[in-house]
């Protein structure tokens, strides 16, 4: 059972991927020519469509939210890969009903290129198809001439007429499928508050943030690794762990240590734990922790202060979230247990370290509803006096709301990015949807918060920060995702200078993809693609960028993905992977990566 999920609302989520998935696996090869890519499209559209099925459910036809992301994500890459860009993208609702250019169904049923209008909001349920031809160099502009109007229902004799002008055949949806599509929708789902997902923040040198389950080290990290000691350097596999294998797991650095505790295993995360290990790699062992005073969890927060692994809340059971706590002194071997909280239970919540206390903002309750789907409020925790101590909530611009995404310490001060969405209804079936986010900063020592103003450059959709000691680094989408409409676009990476309040856009990763995973080594940003798939670029692929050159060198492979989420640690000599399964979701007998870089 999925944590915060019921299960008719899985059963109904299933019930239409197993229906509706192949159908547009083949539609996304018709514009593709390429099986891999065309389901990682259709697999990514269907998990973010299902996030909201809240609103999405309740509608006449909800099958027809998938096939909008597909519409324009499939030519988006199409187009990108080809060397063309899209042109008149115009506004979420006219876009809706536009003509899409760069879906090249060559060879299709006209014979040339062709673009697509997916009509999926009005009452006849139409797919336009009209001719387009090169106005520009590299800039393909649809003639406004329609060649045909297809009803939706023959979509699927659309797509076979193509594939069979186009002597090519799709192979048909990989085994297990479903299950791969509800473990994603699962940890998409339990990490989103308000449409929008709760993404880990990794740290870099002498900062941690904990977010969800996962908080990289705070040590003083006085080695560092160029890109070109990157790019010649090599994998290897860390050896078992001595406790399950499991996702979702706290995994903290020491400084000596890798420590790794608690999470969920099983198809669906039906199996919490509260047992841990620590991996010493200049040993290359590991060992098993004591047993905790906590009772087994997972979307738990973590925290390392220097000394200490504090674990906070998280979900016990499917529909249960819990509000104690405790530390651990890998020192002493023990473990303590942390006083009551003045936060309510909840899970997924923010965390880090300010250098004297530990700090928690935001989280979600045990089940997201439309009246609560995540908390504004935070506190702060002082080891050295065991006490906690309630924060002040700042005031959301007009017309949003707080919806905390991440954080992390800069200089004596909190940045803290927090998501908005609007939405209004644009005919019986459709919403318009605006989101973005807001940067807010706060200063421990007044306890005042203040909005950063808005500037431009700036992400609208984050993923990751880390800070490097000068800026801080951002990686997300330029613009609110939501369910994901536009063409395809790879997640970007920009510099943040907080002094100026100024973003800097860098070269795109030659990974080309999104939901990557990133650790700084002190001289150069690191880049692992976990699990997605994009062209030539498979699960393993790991990439370098040298803010010297301005210039992005793509690594050695892994021996294999790490599935999502994973939270790769810089330690100094190499960076840590702890991921004990392979991409495919079977469980090896191995306890995650380690890449070293050369000289």
């Amino acid at each position: 059972m999925f944590p915060g999920l019921g299960s008719a609302r899985d059963k109904e989520v299933r019930d239409l991927f197993d229906t509706h998935y192949e159908s547009l696996c083949r539609l996304a090869f018709v514009m593709l020519r390429e099986a891999g890519s065309a389901e990682e499209i259709v697999m990514d559209a269907f998990v973010k469509t299902f996030t909201g099925w809240a609103r999405i459910g309740s509608m006449d036809r909800p099958d027809l939210y998938p096939r909008e992301p597909t519409f324009r994500r499939a030519p988006g890459r199409c187009s990108h890969a080809a060397g063309y860009r899209f042109v008149g993208r115009g506004s979420r609702t006219t876009a809706t009903a536009a003509r899409m250019c760069g879906a090249s169904l060559s060879g299709g049923p006209f014979g040339k290129r062709s673009c697509t209008d997916p009509r999926l909001f009005n009452r006849n349920r139409e797919v336009a198809v009209s001719e387009s031809s090169p106005k520009a160099k590299d800039v393909l502009v649809p003639r406004p001439h329609i060649r045909e109007v297809i009803p939706v229902p023959d979509l699927d004799e659309l797509i076979e007429r193509s594939l069979r002008d186009a002597g090519a055949s799709y192979r048909g949806i990989p085994a297990g499928a479903g299950e791969t599509f509800m473990k994603r929708y699962r940890r998409r789902r339990v990490r989103n508050a308000a449409l929008t997902a709760m993404v880990v923040a990794l740290v870099s040198v002498g900062v941690a943030i904990g977010v969800l389950a996962r908080a990289p080290t705070i040590s003083p990290i006085t080695n560092t690794a160029t890109a070109h000691e990157l790019a010649a350097g090599r994998w290897s596999i860390l050896p078992t762990a001595p406790i399950p294998p499991r996702e979702n797991a706290s995994v903290v650095w020491t400084g000596q240590e890798l420590l790794v505790w608690g999470g969920s295993s099983g198809k669906r995360g039906e199996s919490l734990h509260s047992d841990g290990a620590a991996y010493d790699p200049k040993g290359g062992s590991w060992r098993t922790l004591p047993a905790s005073p906590l009772s087994p969890r997972v979307y738990q927060t973590t925290v390392w202060t220097g000394r200490e692994m504090l674990i906070w809340g998280g979900y016990d059971n499917a529909v249960h979230v819990v509000g104690d706590g405790a530390a651990y002194n890998p020192a002493t071997n023990q473990w303590r247990l942390l006083p009551s909280a003045p936060l309510s239970p909840r899970a997924q919540v923010n965390g880090l370290w300010t250098g004297t206390r530990a700090l928690l903002l935001g989280g979600q309750p045990a089940v997201i509803t439309n009246t609560r789907s995540t908390y504004e409020d935070g506190a702060t925790y002082d080891p050295a006096t065991n006490r906690w101590q309630l924060i002040d909530v700042p005031k959301a611009p007009e017309g949003h709301q707080l919806n905390w995404r991440t954080a992390v310490q800069v200089d004596g001060e909190l940045l803290a990015w927090s998501m908005w969405t609007t939405s209004r209804s644009v005919g019986s079936n459709a919403l318009e949807v605006r989101g973005g986010a807001d940067l807010f900063a706060y200063d421990e020592s007044s306890g005042h918060w203040r909005l950063v103003r808005a500037a431009t450059g700036a992400l609208q959709d984050i993923e990751e920060v880390l800070w490097t000691g000068k800026a801080i680094i951002v990686r997300g989408i330029p613009f609110y995702c939501g369910a994901c409409t536009r063409p395809y676009i790879p997640e970007s990476t920009t510099s943040y200078d907080p002094v100026a309040n100024a973003w800097n856009l860098l070269p795109e990763d030659p990974l080309a993809g999104n939901h990557l995973a990133s650790a700084w080594t002190g001289k150069a940003l690191w880049s692992f693609d976990a699990e997605s798939i994009s062209g030539r670029i498979q699960p393993g692929d790991a990439s370098a960028y040298d803010p010297a050159s301005h210039k992005w060198t793509l690594l050695p492979r892994a021996p294999f993905g790490c599935g999502s989420g994973p939270s790769p640690t810089w330690t100094g000599r190499q960076i840590l992977i702890y991921c004990p399964g392979s991409n495919g979701g079977s469980v090896e007998s191995h306890g995650g990566l380690e890449y070293t870089p050369g000289s």
